[in-house]
Formats: structure tokens, C-alpha cells, sequence
């Protein structure tokens, strides 16, 4: 019997050098499977066979080329009888490096007075408080201006960490003011920016 044909629905890198891809399996007898690639779509330059089957239903493909674009297929194997091949799926590789950290909102957080009740039906005003510090906002873009989604990025001084979402931008609350040092960690990449937060110095 023929094996049932892949529907590969999706495709994503999973870092700057590895593309994980999602399909689904019909009924049928099957316990291998073989995936195809290439640069262009329909040139697949490159083969992995009899590759273990998860119950999963995913499949990692490594070693690819930074910044590239691949187009995959996928087919299911049982005993000597390959089955079709899926359609195809193109994942775009993110580029070699961060290409930019950008500081995109500092906003102040200032607490509201408060109001006390107190005898005879007056309110007391308490004054505001000191500053409690800002909101802060970093943008992370590729090398190539795309924001890079999944990004780890640490706010040194009383460490807080966040991961960048898929516009690129992780949020930090209440930041004290003051000389802070951020990294960023992507995949293998990592890099260290100083910023100064209230009189908004970058360097």
C-alpha cells in the first residue's frame, strides 16, 4: 500500500541556521520519511532519507545557510514503497547577526497623589511620590532592518529579562534611572549595548 501524502502546513527557522517543519499524516502504513530542499523552489539540491518518524510530526533540518531562503518538501515511507511528495514550504533563514538595537520608547512612570479620608469629611492630599522609575521599550532588527522575534535580551543592573516579540520589542517596567548595560541573545549571536535611561545617552 502506498503511503499517505504529507500536508506540510508549516515551516519556520528556528534559528539562524535551522528550519523546523510541521506537517500532518492521513491514515495509512508508514514509519520513515524523506525530505527534500533547495535555494529555488522545485531545485531541491539537497536530500535527507529515511529519516525516523515522531509522533510529533516534525522534522528539524540543520546546517543551512544564514540569511537564505529554502523551499522543502516532505514524503512518507513505509517498507520499499515511498509514497508523494508534500507541496512545497519556503522558510526564510533570519541573517547572520543582530544587525541593530534601537531604544524605541522610555516613558516616566510617575504614581497619582493619593487621597486619605479623615475626620470631620476633609480629605488629605498626600504628595506624589519620587519618580518610580520608566517604562522602557527595545527594538531588535536582523541585518537586514527585519525585527527578530524570540530574542532574549537581559537589562543588567538589577537583571530583568525579556523576550523580544514578533515586532522585535521587549518591555521593561519601572527601570531605575540611570546607566543600565542590555544583551541580546539570539541563536549563537550575542552582543552588549550601554544605554543610560533618563537622559537617554546610547552608546
Amino acid at each position: 500500500m502506498v503511503p499517505p501524502t504529507p500536508d506540510l502546513y508549516s515551516g519556520v527557522a528556528t534559528d539562524n541556521r535551522t528550519a523546523k517543519l510541521y506537517f500532518s499524516m492521513g491514515s495509512g502504513s508508514f514509519d520513515r520519511f524523506a525530505v527534500e530542499y533547495g535555494r529555488t523552489t522545485g531545485g531541491y539540491e539537497y536530500s535527507y532519507d529515511d529519516v525516523a518518524g515522531g509522533n510529533d510530526r516534525t522534522l528539524m533540518v540543520g546546517s543551512l545557510d544564514t540569511g537564505s531562503k529554502y523551499y522543502f518538501r516532505v514524503r512518507a515511507g513505509g517498507g520499499c514503497m515511498p509514497g508523494p511528495w508534500s507541496g512545497e514550504m519556503a522558510v526564510q533563514l533570519p541573517g547572520s547577526g543582530i544587525g541593530g538595537v534601537r531604544i524605541t520608547n522610555v516613558s516616566p512612570v510617575v504614581p497619582a497623589a493619593t487621597e486619605t479620608p479623615m475626620p470631620g469629611g476633609e480629605n488629605l492630599i498626600s504628595p506624589v511620590p519620587a519618580e518610580q522609575g520608566y517604562d522602557l521599550k527595545v527594538k531588535v532588527d536582523d541585518s537586514r532592518g527585519q525585527p527578530v522575534a524570540g530574542a532574549k535580551v537581559t537589562l543588567h543592573s538589577t537583571p530583568m529579562e525579556a523576550t523580544t516579540d514578533t515586532n522585535g520589542i521587549a518591555e521593561f517596567m519601572q527601570v531605575a534611572a540611570g546607566e543600565h548595560l542590555l544583551t541580546i541573545a539570539y541563536g549563537s549571536y550575542n552582543r552588549q549595548q550601554s544605554i543610560t535611561v533618563g537622559g537617554m545617552h546610547r552608546s
